[in-house]
């Protein structure tokens, strides 16, 4: 919608006539919008347009009332917009919308009432037109293209990260128990080399798991894919029950496969706002939230101009964040600062208690703190292991009761590591590696 136009501005004058019928409101209703738009510049028109415009568009067959598919061509026209997706599937049968009640037929009905249309230069730009099976966030399946920016940096291949299913593959865990029993038994000797080994092991196992689940996944939901579109193809699906029983039921099994790991995603997320008192999740929250552009930074300044090249952007967020760690000037007023620190500092000794509290080893007791206070959600370090693989074995092990099958005291780990930190031996580089990301600055989209 372009910045000045309003929600209110499409919706004010149609509402107020209460004597329209149902057809005859759309029909004002995109006559109105093309009034509106034309000459706006408009990229895309999307939503779910309650109509359709050929009878391939809805099961069974029926053909569109003429006034109204008149008035969206003329909302295409003026716009300069095309329903690419039909242009790329061109014989396909595909639904966005299925009546939950049996029709005058008997039987219920679908159409294709969500769409977007794009212009040519966004076509020109964009891939993966899809429509979601499975993917009901409301009672309509969502539809979404992927639009290409020209200007965007490179931004690599990204990290790895654990994912929350990775907690319920009870294969993957089973090898994670025993990678950390394995480390456990080490860390008496070399904490830090033990638990470095322990973490690549794990990555290494989970990276595999995730890799073998999401193949299968997906070569099962190829074929599934390819076997309910052969059955839409054919030229009597339209009129042969048997067939669109036959799809329904190969639609119903993509359902609950694409359900499954949103259904995981949402409860996950619930359970972490229940945990806080909070009777709704994100994802309630987020209906209706208005959009924002994406965050990534496109391009970059110093005193030689303006650089979208990703090297060139990358040195000099370096040179930035040198500057911001180099020493500063000694002014007059640092000077005096310094003065003021020295004068109530030096000389100064810890009380024996304080000294004892600095000298005493990390306990289980603290690392199991660490571990339960910390936020669950978040994004996790370089190495990509989240919190709630901490907590997952912080209560595998306080709640385990089989002898036979012993669970690694991640507490007991943490703490053998830490002390050997403290106790001044110098660790591998990746325990000080981290990671960097360019944000805006809140509410400023130029700094």
């Amino acid at each position: 919608m372009p910045a000045e136009l309003t929600k209110s501005d499409f919706t004010h004058e149609i509402l107020e006539d209460a004597r329209l019928d149902t057809l005859s409101w759309r029909w004002v209703f995109f006559n109105h919008a093309a009034d509106l738009l034309n000459g706006k510049g408009v990229d895309m028109v999307l939503g779910d347009w309650n109509h359709v415009e050929s009878e391939m568009d809805r099961l069974p067959r029926s053909g569109s009332t003429r006034a109204v598919v008149s008035a969206i061509a003329n909302l295409k026209r003026v716009t300069g917009v095309e329903d690419t997706w039909q242009e790329e599937n061109p014989t396909d049968c595909e639904f966005t919308w299925e009546r939950p009640t049996l029709g005058a037929s008997g039987h219920t009905s679908r159409s294709r009432l969500d769409r977007i249309l794009l212009t040519e230069e966004m076509a020109a730009r964009s891939t993966d037109h899809v429509i979601d099976i499975g993917l009901t966030v409301s009672d309509h399946y969502p539809v979404r293209v992927t639009i290409i920016d020209d200007e965007s940096p490179d931004i690599g291949k990204g990290r790895w990260r654990m994912n929350l299913e990775d907690l319920e593959d009870e294969h993957a865990m089973e090898k994670c128990r025993l990678i950390l029993l394995a480390c456990q038994r080490k860390s008496g000797r070399e904490p830090m080399t033990a638990w470095l080994e322990a973490k690549r092991s794990i990555k290494r196992v989970l990276v595999s798991r995730q890799t073998m689940c999401r193949r299968e996944r997906s070569t099962l939901l190829h074929d599934l894919e390819r076997q309910r579109r052969a059955l839409t193809r054919r030229n009597d699906f339209a009129s042969n029950a048997g067939l669109i029983s036959m799809e329904s039921n190969l639609r119903e099994r993509i359902a609950h496969i694409k359900k499954g790991k949103m259904e995981r995603t949402t409860e996950t997320s619930a359970a972490r706002f229940a945990d806080k008192g909070e009777s709704v999740n994100k994802y309630w929250f987020s209906i209706g939230k208005s959009m924002r552009e994406s965050s990534t930074i496109k391009a970059l300044s110093d005193d030689d101009g303006v650089t979208r090249d990703t090297p060139g952007m990358a040195e000099i967020a370096r040179k930035h964040h040198e500057s911001l760690q180099a020493s500063p000037d000694m002014t007059p007023e640092r000077e005096e600062a310094c003065r003021r620190m020295a004068e109530t500092t030096v000389g100064k000794r810890f009380s024996t208690e304080a000294q004892r509290d600095l000298e005493r080893e990390f306990g289980e007791d603290e690392a199991r703190e660490a571990i339960m206070s910390a936020q669950t959600g978040k994004a996790p370090g370089k190495d990509g292991i989240r919190y709630e693989f901490y907590k997952y074995w912080v209560k595998r092990h306080e709640s385990n009761e089989d002898e036979d099958k012993p669970t690694p005291n991640i507490c007991a780990i943490l703490a053998r590591v830490w002390n050997d930190i403290k106790d001044g031996r110098t660790p591998p580089e990746e325990y000080v590696e981290g990671l960097m990301f360019l944000l805006y600055k809140k509410k400023r989209r130029d700094k």
